[in-house]
């Protein structure tokens, strides 16, 4: 699948005061069994040494290394990896992050999939592909074999768009999205919550999604993550009743702007959503008005729950102003 010159996927880095996991990342891409790659990053105002490590990269690998330069400053984790995104002229694209290790397979097994779900769907279309993860500490020791197993994820829910408008399962660093995609979910509008979050809803509203069941990344968990891993097991309620009883503004703050996610998300894609899709996005923005019993009715409805019935419970609870 290798083309004989160029590069077919380009690798999206966004960093920030990487510099103490940053090059094992670089050495496992160096390491990809597919090589046709070019790397595109992007650093957000670091203050340590991640700069340097990456234009040590470049000068490893002359022509294939592109750092994109601005006077922007720090953006943050959405709007940087949207940057990126919008630098992205390959036929296929992977978001990377800098503290993870990728499998030497990864891409690979991308590209698999991504040609089988090309060859039932087409290219024309916004697709996506992505895998589970092994999460590890920061010394790279197995913390769970498989995240998905670990926060109860279901990958088949990226297809239920109601599902994916409350509750993403598609890890961004795990993610190959072909073209169409990349261009489709660009730019990414202010008031999106996560980057691939944002893309997996373009894939689910407008394309098509396929997933990897076993572990292309060792999603690395040192306690500065943007996003992690956490459990959620029984031995969590303490915590969670803890937080409902003295942090419930807070928690409700943050529920709702998953709901101002979907108003951005309806409005970006009104013209292309079906008229199916329209209504789901209509009803489950009535949740946050809402008593709770109409609130519990309407994530039913739409099949909105998460499958974490921990998770379903405060979502139900939180997404209220208290009634």
């Amino acid at each position: 699948m290798q083309p004989p010159g160029g590069h077919s996927v380009d690798i999206l880095l966004g960093s920030f005061n990487g510099e103490a996991f940053l090059g094992a990342q670089l050495q496992s891409i160096e390491a990809q069994s597919f090589s046709q790659w070019r790397l595109i990053a992007r650093d957000d105002a670091s203050s340590d040494g991640t700069v340097a490590l990456l234009e040590d990269f470049r000068a490893r690998h002359p022509g294939r290394v592109q750092l994109l330069r601005d006077d922007d400053g720090r953006l943050g984790a959405v709007a940087n990896f949207g940057r990126l995104l919008q630098h992205s002229d390959a036929p296929y694209a992977a978001f990377c992050d800098q503290d993870d290790v990728w499998m030497a397979d990864k891409l690979a097994l991308g590209l698999e999939c991504m040609g089988a779900l090309e060859a039932r769907h087409g290219s024309e279309r916004p697709l996506l592909v992505f895998s589970d993860l092994e999460v590890v500490d920061r010394h790279l020791e197995t913390v769970a074999a498989s995240l998905w197993c670990r926060k109860q994820l279901r990958p088949e829910r990226s297809r239920e768009l109601g599902a994916l408008l409350v509750d993403n399962v598609v890890t961004g660093c795990t993610t190959l999205m072909n073209h169409e995609l990349v261009r489709q979910a660009s730019p990414i509008p202010e008031g999106v919550l996560f980057h691939d979050w944002w893309v997996a809803l373009v894939a689910a509203a407008l394309g098509r999604s396929a997933w990897i069941e076993r572990a292309t990344v060792r999603y690395r968990q040192h306690g500065y993550n943007a996003a992690g891993a956490g459990a959620l097991h029984l031995r969590r309620v303490p915590e969670l009743l803890y937080r409902a009883a003295f942090d419930a503004p807070a928690v409700r703050a943050k529920i709702r702007t998953q709901f101002e996610q979907m108003r951005v998300f309806a409005e970006r894609y009104r013209d292309q959503l079906d008229d199916g899709q329209r209504r789901l996005i209509e009803r489950l923005l009535t949740i946050p008005d809402s008593k709770l019993f109409g609130r519990a009715v309407t994530y039913a409805r739409c099949r909105a729950l998460p499958n974490s019935p921990l998770h379903a419970l405060g979502l139900v609870v939180m997404s209220g102003d208290g009634r």
